[in-house]
């Protein structure tokens, strides 16, 4: 699985694999991994990630993943680990992707 880290600090925020069989993504998702967990393409990571907010979300090859939303993910995981002297000179872009969607109760419980 190809992984993304940040400057070679050795935190990854993405781990990411385009095959025969699809797309499949892993990021952290301290916020909204909750309700990240509510479509069928989301499960939790394997390995025991999922305990601390990893979601991995895995589709076929004909899918069209809603990459609005896997933007937002994308970038809630990198915000998660990358340093605050990184963060504090980079603009917030898809905060809206992100928001818990008004349709999910915040307080359901979380799939493990």
């Amino acid at each position: 699985m190809g992984r993304m880290g940040h400057q070679g600090e050795g935190k990854t925020f993405l781990f990411m694999r385009v095959d025969a069989e699809g797309l499949h993504l892993s990021v952290k998702l301290p916020q909204s991994a909750p309700y990240a967990l509510d479509p069928k393409f989301a499960s939790p990571t394997d390995y025991g990630l999922g305990a601390s907010g990893w979601v991995t979300a895995e589709f076929g090859p004909k899918a069209k993943p809603p990459l609005g939303l896997l933007k937002g993910w994308i970038e809630e995981s990198y915000r998660a680990v990358a340093p605050r002297k990184v963060l504090a000179g980079t603009p917030k872009g898809s905060e809206k992707a992100i928001k818990r969607p008004s349709n999910v109760n915040p307080r359901s419980t979380p799939r493990h």
